[in-house]
């Protein structure tokens, strides 16, 4: 009897296979090589993304170059035919450009430091002197793994990576 069942449970799965496999829609090849001739051969995106990259580099939200990058992405949506190009507002605090940093080791002998400031940090007026202090932030998770830190960080240049 469980063979039995089986065997029509069987005829039943292949049989509705059958059937809705000849509703399929055919597949309409010309339009197919038109979309693949449409994205091989006139294709912008490589030199959309490397303008995007190379041109526009890194941006935070908020900063003259985030907005100078969708001004151009905007730009070049319209010229591609895009209709009802538009840039949306949003709320974000405080923009943050990065303009200038050098950093130098001046003890026990000179040296040149690669390193660049935290994200929306506050501007130095001018060069700054100090004893550097290095936090692991990811080792901070309470009020707790600050308290060595207590009366240390005043006039500090603080590293966050080693």
């Amino acid at each position: 009897m469980k063979v039995f069942r089986n065997l029509i449970l069987i005829t039943v799965l292949v049989t509705a296979f059958v059937f809705s496999a000849s509703d399929q829609e055919t597949v309409r090849w010309d339009v197919v090589q038109k979309i693949m001739e449409e994205g091989f051969m006139n294709s912008h995106i490589m030199e959309d993304i490397s303008y995007m990259t190379d041109v526009f580099g890194p941006r935070l939200a908020k900063s003259p170059a985030h907005l100078a990058a969708a001004k151009w992405a905007k730009k070049k949506f319209e010229e591609y035919g895009l209709e009802n190009v538009h840039l949306d507002t949003y709320e974000f605090g405080v923009g943050w450009n990065l303009e200038y940093t050098s950093v130098h080791m001046m003890s026990p002998q000179y040296m040149p430091i690669i390193a660049y400031p935290q994200a929306w940090s506050s501007p130095t007026k001018g060069k700054v002197r100090g004893s550097v202090v290095y936090i692991n932030f990811q080792e901070i998770t309470s009020a707790e793994d600050l308290a060595k830190y207590k009366g240390k960080l005043r006039n500090a240049i603080i590293f966050t990576v080693p």
